[in-house]
């Protein structure tokens, strides 16, 4: 069985993610230019009542997959791991299935409930991918229970590119029928995508025959000592349960705030003076600063998926002084991402918006100057919810997740029925909703583990760092614009020119001042490891 360590998965589905989500990039402006701003709201109306499916149907089970199989691979017990991945695999396929015909069949209520009817169609195209997604999972939890992430990372490319071809083909040739069969067409290209990389998952297990040496692992003589030690089918599905339930109440609660959100945002709008086209224009606005702030929250995704086996098999081990250096290690990389990212996307906001979305789409660039701090708090809170989670404290992780969403509404209710505040009020809910649990989750880390994650202290270095970065990049951006102003190319040199920059200055700094320390490297990859030139590991890595 090939296992990656912790540095390679996350390396692996990092470089997978931030290309699924630069792909994503380049796709919604796309999207944005067929259907129009009004359009792209229809479009996202229907894709956040697909994501409350979704999480319901997939996250919670491929987690315990995930998570029983990294048990069995920490004890050796091989054939329990190929029983477990065939189990989830079936529950999964009949749980796929029902929901798929369940969404199909509500898909007008569904539109009803969050006041979108014309997100209708969006729906009735999104209800077979439930189906696909499902089963995909059960293939992701197997491959990330035995830490072999490099497939996971190149069926999510996979899909990706699918998704984004047929989707935008779609939607090109539907939106001179009606706008709402094209924000449906739109949404083909994820069926698609998840179906392509299921075969490609089905591909890599029977090239490198991983169910069969798992199956055959066991020579003759220990047989008996096997069947004694296989777990039944009652006892893999009551785990599941275990695992998985709280995992799906977790994100469930989640997405349902999501879904309540959607109705509560544009009814409020409404009470704010804005007519129904309006707060569909108003809700795009919002979900083009939610595909950017998910940009860098890429890395904190790849990083949870890759630390949650370590995680696990430290608990199974009773290593509390490795499972506290791979807390360590997972929330010192979570700063080391998000305050940078939170920096940029702030100070870069006007031009990010205006590549990416055209002059004429750019509006709502202020979402993100004000709102960039939710990177921080949602990078952070999800790296606690995976630690949480791998110690077994599900439930934990449940109540301050679900504190958080209340305080969200309650938030959202308040500002965004006010004119001048309006949208924005979104921003300031998704922040508090956010910051609170990410203070809960710290103590509760601390009661459970006895780890002290010092997490202020610890984002000093990478403060200052991205403050310096800052300042080169907003000094950079505007000089080179000044000289580029008038090429039309120029705002893209600028960019380019800035980023680079500042990046550059970025990592120079938290070199000099030492945040990396020499044992941060042993989770990650020797290959990369072994690029640091001797001299600056002799002087700066102690």
């Amino acid at each position: 069985m090939k296992e990656q360590s912790t540095g390679k998965s996350f390396i692996a589905l990092s470089f997978a993610g931030i290309l699924v989500k630069v792909m994503s990039l380049l796709y919604v402006p796309i999207i944005i230019r067929i259907l129009g701003d009004e359009g792209y709201g229809i479009y996202l109306a229907s894709y956040d009542i697909f994501s409350l499916i979704y999480v319901v149907t997939n996250s919670g089970m491929q987690i315990a997959i995930a998570k029983q199989i990294a048990e069995f691979v920490a004890l050796n017990q091989q054939q329990n791991v190929v029983k477990t991945f065939y189990v989830g695999k079936r529950i999964l396929f009949f749980i796929g299935l029902i929901s798929s015909l369940i969404l199909l069949l509500t898909s007008k209520i569904m539109a009803e409930l969050v006041s979108s009817q014309r997100s209708y169609l969006g729906i009735v195209f999104l209800s077979p991918t439930i189906f696909f997604t499902s089963v995909l999972a059960a293939y992701r939890g197997f491959f990330q229970g035995i830490s072999n992430m490099t497939p996971v990372a190149f069926s999510q490319v996979l899909e990706q590119v699918c998704n984004i071809f047929i989707s935008v083909f779609f939607a090109f040739t539907l939106v001179n029928k009606s706008l709402e069969l094209g924000a449906a067409g739109g949404t083909i290209g994820t069926t698609v995508g998840a179906f392509f990389a299921i075969v490609f998952l089905c591909y890599v297990l029977r090239k490198d025959k991983i169910i069969y040496n798992m199956s055959n692992s066991i020579p003759y003589l220990n047989c008996e000592l096997e069947r004694r030690d296989r777990v039944s089918t009652k006892q893999i599905v009551k785990t599941f349960l275990k695992y998985g339930m709280p995992v799906i109440l977790t994100s469930g609660i989640q997405y349902v705030g999501a879904v309540i959100d959607l109705a509560l945002v544009k009814n409020r709008l409404l009470v704010a003076g804005f007519d129904s086209n309006a707060s569909d224009i108003l809700y795009g606005l919002l979900g083009k600063y939610k595909t950017l702030i998910y940009v860098p929250l890429a890395f904190i995704a790849a990083l949870s998926a890759a630390v949650i086996p370590s995680i696990v098999k430290s608990v199974v081990l009773k290593d509390n002084e490795e499972l506290f250096n791979k807390i360590r290690f997972a929330l010192k990389i979570s700063f080391l991402i998000s305050i940078p990212a939170c920096v940029g996307l702030s100070i870069l906001s006007k031009p990010i918006y205006s590549i990416l979305f055209s002059q004429e789409y750019s509006d709502g660039y202020r979402l993100m100057l004000y709102g960039s701090t939710l990177v921080i708090f949602m990078s952070v809170v999800q790296i606690q919810t995976t630690i949480l989670q791998g110690v077994n404290k599900f439930y934990s992780v449940f109540l301050s997740l679900f504190l958080g969403v209340i305080i969200k509404l309650l938030s959202n209710y308040f500002f965004v029925g006010i004119n001048f505040i309006n949208i924005n009020g979104a921003v300031i809910g998704s922040i508090l909703g956010f910051f609170i649990p990410m203070i809960i989750n710290d103590i509760l880390i601390k009661k459970y583990t006895g780890f002290r994650s010092k997490m202020f202290s610890s984002m000093l270095k990478p403060i200052l760092a991205s403050v310096f970065m800052g300042i080169i990049v907003l000094f950079s951006y505007n000089f080179f614009n000044a000289v580029f102003n008038s090429l039309s190319i120029g705002i893209y040199i600028s960019f380019i020119f800035s980023v680079v920059l500042g990046c550059s200055a970025y990592f120079l700094l938290i070199v000099v001042l030492k945040y990396i320390k020499k044992s941060d490297l042993d989770f990650m990859p020797n290959a990369i490891v072994n690029r640091i030139p001797k001299k600056i590991m002799s002087k700066f890595f102690k």
